[in-house]
């Protein structure tokens, strides 16, 4: 078996000094889209087109998988076409674009500092259940305080300013109603608001006021947003865009708080505040230096707290491409292997964290077996770094303890995380977000060396169900368009395109037909080109099937694959 090493563009046709079959091959079927129940659990259906009975595959080949939309499952290549219900986007990260946000970054230091307790052996709940306990046995009082203040912390607008709040809301609320209904695909909405039904609050101590307008308004549109499978989140989601789009220029501006509720804040006093808050920091600034504190205690705290956002979790002093550490975590990039320990660790977590106990087989064939040609790498001669692509397992060990595992797939030009695995006990620990993190910074190390490896990619990603919006938090996100497979920025546009489910890139492309001359196929034990055995012309039903893959796969893959040509299993 030969090997291939990548650092320059391979063009077609070019002859390469290797022993394997570079066309992997197919069986020839009958394929067509399959009905299924959604994945999501929407209670809709769900087409599909899947790729089975494949030889191992070259990285290059199952690259341009993933750019068709393909994804892995264990031994099958699968295909979602939703039409029906919850449609399914790829989304990858443009590394050169990334920057971790500010709170990702501390919240990905202070899951360390939490590991560093758990090696310790703490059992970090119950100290923090116990300090709980003790911090309201002591404040018991002054909690009951805070609640009671809580409860009388907005009071309810009812005199004659209640007129001039509402009109605000109301005229803000039906300039935004054709946007809305544009950005839903939806017509003739109600969005006349009752004064009577309205409720206005003002925060005791702000210039602030917040109202129930954008509850109202759904209900009153209940019949079109179910219609359109649109729940109250994707309403609000909705509302706030166009708002944003919408606004007049009023002594009071109408915002959208996180959870959908509409906030009126007054902007002349609002700027006072910030002047007066900018104030207060400098005055605070001018304090600190005033201080018994030492200088270098102040400057070296102030550091520490600029550079949470831009410090890095890999220790770059003692980084290799086969192992560095983050923290106390010490993380090996290892090949695929179905030992007792790994298909232990894999079915703890799905029985614990999904109740889903899988047998030994299943785990096997999911997880732990090779698909793709690991004979293949990027490699710089001169600098001497190899690194060996396709599926690999990233082992997370605390004090020599596995403690999580990530199954990925390094292409020419994507990291591909596919699973994460985890022990049960740190559910709580947010750590498959920080393994994200981790798998950026390791793909930015792979890129320092080989520019044209260039993303990371979470697979697809969908707005229909909350459990998938983790994908799409971190800066430099792209999205693919489904049908033209064009790759855009992700943004508040293009999510409101998602949500409604009515996202296309229309850029008019001149696709060429399919060559059957290209195509090649096995027919009893020969290699021989499509158009010799099918008439592409006239339409025959083979020829039919062919033009079928095609508009799955592309011409590229078409020309990738070797399909054998079966009679019995054709036809079956």
């Amino acid at each position: 078996m030969g090997s291939i090493s990548y650092n320059r563009d391979i063009k077609r046709g070019q002859l390469i000094n290797c022993k394997f079959q570079l066309h992997p091959t197919i069986y020839l079927k009958k394929n067509d889209y399959c009905l299924c129940k959604c994945l999501f659990q929407c209670g809709g259906a769900s087409n599909f087109v899947n790729i089975q009975d494949y030889s191992q595959l070259p990285i290059q080949t199952f690259q341009r998988l993933y750019e068709r939309l393909f994804s892995k499952d264990g031994d099958e290549f699968y295909k979602l076409r939703n039409m029906v219900c919850c449609k399914t986007y790829n989304m990858r990260i443009v590394l050169q674009k990334n920057e971790p946000s500010k709170k990702q970054m501390k919240s990905a230091l202070a899951l360390l500092d939490r590991l560093n307790l758990y090696g310790q052996g703490q059992n970090i709940d119950n100290k923090q259940k116990l300090q709980k306990e003790v911090l309201n046995q002591i404040d018991l009082q002054q909690n009951i305080q805070v609640s009671q203040q809580k409860q009388i912390k907005y009071v309810q607008i009812h005199n004659q300013e209640k007129n001039k709040l509402f009109d605000i809301i109301n005229s803000s609320i039906l300039l935004c109603k054709s946007s809305f209904e544009e950005l839903t695909q939806t017509q003739n909405l109600n969005f006349t608001l009752k004064e009577t039904d309205l409720k206005i609050f003002q925060h005791l101590n702000k210039t602030k006021f917040y109202s129930n307008a954008n509850l109202l308004l759904f209900h009153q549109n209940q019949i079109p947003m179910k219609s359109k499978n649109y729940s109250l989140y994707q309403f609000n989601e909705f509302l706030g865009i166009a708002l944003k789009q919408n606004q007049k220029e009023n002594e009071l501006t109408v915002q959208q708080k996180p959870k959908g509720f509409l906030t009126l804040i007054n902007i002349k006093e609002q700027i006072q505040t910030v002047k007066q808050q900018e104030s207060n920091q400098k005055q605070q600034l001018a304090n600190q230096k005033q201080q018994q504190k030492p200088k270098k205690f102040i400057q070296k705290k102030q550091k520490q707290q600029s550079n949470i956002k831009t410090k890095n979790l890999i220790n770059s002093e003692t980084f290799t491409f086969e192992q560095f550490q983050v923290g106390p975590l010490v993380i090996t990039i290892k090949d695929l292997n179905s030992n007792r320990d790994i298909i232990d660790f894999i079915y703890q977590y799905h029985k614990v964290v999904h109740d889903r106990p899988n047998t030994d087989e299943e785990i096997i064939k999911m997880y732990c077996r090779n698909y793709l040609n690991t004979n293949t790498f990027l490699e710089d001669f001169q600098k001497n770094i190899k690194i060996q692509l396709g599926q690999r397992y990233m082992e997370y060990k605390l004090n020599g303890k596995l403690i999580a595992l990530g199954a990925i797939i390094l292409t020419q030009e994507y990291f591909v995380s596919e699973y994460f695995f985890y022990l049960p006990e740190l559910k709580n620990f947010n750590i498959g977000v920080f393994s994200i993190l981790v798998e950026i910074e390791y793909a930015k190390q792979i890129q320092k060396y080989f520019p044209k490896f260039k993303y990371h990619t979470l697979g697809y990603t969908t707005l229909r169900t909350k459990k998938m919006e983790y994908k799409l938090q971190f800066s430099g996100t792209e999205i693919q368009c489904p049908d033209s497979y064009i790759w855009t920025e992700y943004n508040d546009q293009v999510k409101a395109k998602m949500i409604s489910q009515d996202f296309k890139i229309d850029i008019p492309m001149q696709v060429p037909p399919l060559d059957f001359s290209k195509v090649t196929v096995q027919l009893y034990g020969m290699n021989v080109k499509a158009n010799l055995l099918c008439d592409d012309q006239n339409q025959d039903e083979i020829s039919k099937y062919f033009l079928f893959y095609a508009q799955e796969l592309g011409n590229e893959l078409m020309y990738d694959f070797r399909f054998i040509y079966n009679e019995e299993i054709f036809q079956s």
